[in-house]
Formats: C-alpha cells, sequence, structure tokens
C-alpha cells in the first residue's frame, strides 16, 4: 500500500495528540508495511527535526526507501491519501 501524506498533514498532526499517528504512519513505513509519500518534503525535514536522533534517523531512511520502493510497485497498488 501506498500512504501520501498531503500538505499540512505532519504540521497539524505534530501539534495534537494525533501525533501518534504519525509515528504509527512512519514506523510502519521502516517495518516495510507500507510505502509512505510526504507531499511536501520541506515539512516532513521540519518535523523529523524535532525528534530524537535515532527516531529521525529510522523516519529519514523510511521516506528514501518508501521512495526507492514506489518505483517499482504495480500500477495496481492501493493507494490512500491522507488529507
Amino acid at each position: 500500500m501506498i500512504a501520501i501524506l498531503s500538505d499540512g498533514v505532519i504540521d497539524t498532526s505534530s501539534k495534537t495528540a494525533d501525533v501518534i499517528k504519525l509515528h504509527k504512519l512512519f514506523g510502519f513505513a521502516a517495518e516495510g508495511r507500507h510505502v509512505l509519500i510526504a507531499a511536501s518534503t520541506d515539512e516532513a525535514s521540519r518535523w523529523l527535526d524535532t525528534l530524537d536522533p535515532p527516531t529521525r534517523a529510522i523516519y529519514q531512511q523510511a521516506l528514501l526507501l518508501s521512495i526507492r520502493s514506489s518505483s517499482t510497485l504495480s500500477i495496481n497498488t492501493a493507494t490512500v491519501r491522507i488529507t
């Protein structure tokens, strides 16, 4: 599955109790359970910069691997846009 985070989702969610949902999404991507694409890399980078170094490194790697993986997925892969 591909999960696309629309602009503003990270900024908004990171300032509320929904931040746990961001961590789950990024964690699933780090485990290879799905591909995670942030529509705004600047927004993702700003949030990642607020995290502790080990978590930031894992999530950054997950985003990089997701970008690579997305190019090899079938056109029929389920895609969800999170707005």
